[in-house]
C-alpha cells in the first residue's frame, strides 16, 4: 500500500526550487536576446533593466530588446516565477493554464527559433553547461 508523503517541503527543496527558477530565468534572457537580435535588428532596441537579474552578466553586454520582446520577456519571466510548480513541467503539459494562448505561441516560436540557432552554431551545449 502506498501512503502520501505529507511532510512539509524542506529547506533544500526550497533551495533547488530557487535555483530551477534562477536557470529557467537566465535561460529565457538568452534565448529571448538571441531572437531579438536575429529576427528584430531593425526595430529600435532600448536597454532592458531586470529586477534581481544582471543581464550584463547572462549576456555579456547590456541587454537590448524591443518593445514586443521587452513585454514577451517581462510576461514569461513574471509567470515563471509565480508557477506553484517546484518542478515546473512543460506548460503544454500542465493542468493549470496560465498563459494565454497567444503569449505562449510566442514563447514557442522564439524557444524554437533560439534553440536551432545556439545548435547550429555549437553553442547550445555551452549554454547548457553555463546554465546546468
Amino acid at each position: 500500500m502506498s501512503t502520501l508523503n505529507t511532510a512539509p517541503h524542506t529547506h533544500s527543496d526550497a533551495n533547488e526550487a530557487d535555483l530551477s527558477l534562477q536557470r529557467d530565468q537566465r535561460l529565457l534572457v538568452r534565448l529571448m536576446d538571441l531572437y531579438c537580435r536575429h529576427r528584430h535588428a531593425r526595430e529600435l532596441r532600448r536597454p532592458v533593466a531586470l529586477e534581481d537579474l544582471e543581464a550584463e552578466s547572462l549576456v555579456g553586454r547590456d541587454l537590448e530588446l524591443c518593445r514586443e520582446c521587452r513585454t514577451q520577456l517581462e510576461h514569461a519571466l513574471i509567470k515563471r516565477s509565480q508557477c506553484p510548480h517546484a518542478r515546473r513541467p512543460a506548460c503544454r503539459q500542465c493542468s493549470q493554464s496560465c498563459e494565454l494562448p497567444s503569449f505562449r505561441t510566442r514563447i514557442q516560436k522564439i524557444m524554437r527559433y533560439s534553440d536551432r540557432r545556439l545548435l547550429s552554431s555549437g553553442k547550445l551545449d555551452r549554454l547548457h553547461g553555463e546554465l546546468f
